[in-house]
């Protein structure tokens, strides 16, 4: 299982400016904790 926990997004208000990295790892995600 993988599990990615994120936090300080600012989501959505900034969620287009995601890094390509951050994004493929939430893509093979099992489970995203987001912690705000």
């Amino acid at each position: 299982m993988r599990v990615v926990v994120i936090s300080d997004t600012h989501a959505p208000r900034r969620w287009k400016s995601c890094p390509p990295a951050v994004v493929a790892h939430l893509r093979d995600a099992d489970l995203i904790l987001h912690a705000g």
